[in-house]
């Protein structure tokens, strides 16, 4: 099992850098969902992501090999 943590690599960053939808995905979209997306582009391009939070959920491996069986949380 892979363990997480709320480390920020460069592959994460490149992960964040890639659109959501293909040009062609995009094209077949009408017009007003191609303004929407172009929009959020822009911001996210003036937004970068800098850091990251992962939550630990019921399941989740602790770094010291254990597993949250009870979580605390109701969310």
């Amino acid at each position: 099992m892979q363990q997480y943590t709320n480390e920020i690599t460069p592959e994460i960053l490149a992960s964040f850098d890639k659109p959501a939808f293909s040009d062609d995905q995009v094209a077949g979209m009408s017009q007003e969902w191609q303004e929407l997306i172009a929009k959020q582009q822009t911001e996210l391009k003036q937004h970068p992501v800098i850091e990251i939070y992962r939550i630990a959920v019921e399941g989740s491996l602790t770094r010291d090999g254990g597993i949250l069986k009870t979580a605390t949380a109701t969310s």
